[in-house]
């Protein structure tokens, strides 16, 4: 399984959570996942999968904090988890990902959105 390195499956009414064995295909890419009914959190094991150059998760439900691991992974370039449900803080993160990438997601804060309001 480690020579995939795409794995598209987006607009395909899939349901349920995010495999987190993803992060064990090492050669792994390019994930897209955009336009299902994806729920649950986003794996902190697809940090594993070192060569994701492009995460796109956008127009689910998922919900959760965004995994720093994630977020950080050195080879991404295209990072997109607008239109779900997620919350928290945006992990600290080098890449450069513009504002409508986290977009449409009511709990979410930091940069590049607005900063989170301590209570």
């Amino acid at each position: 399984m480690a020579s995939i390195t795409s794995l598209i499956l987006s607009n395909n009414q899939l349901g349920g959570s995010i495999p987190k064995s993803l992060g064990k295909l090492n050669g792994l890419q390019v994930l897209e996942l955009v336009g299902n009914e994806l729920s649950g959190r986003i794996p902190a094991e697809l940090g594993d999968a070192k060569e994701l150059t492009t995460i796109l998760l956008s127009r689910n439900k998922l919900s959760g904090e965004i995994p720093g691991k994630v977020l950080n992974l050195k080879q991404l370039r295209e990072f997109d988890v607008s239109g779900n449900r997620l919350s928290g803080m945006i992990p600290p993160h080098k890449a450069i990902i513009p504002v409508s990438a986290f977009l449409d997601n009511p709990g979410l804060c930091g940069a590049p959105l607005p900063s989170c309001k301590h209570a």
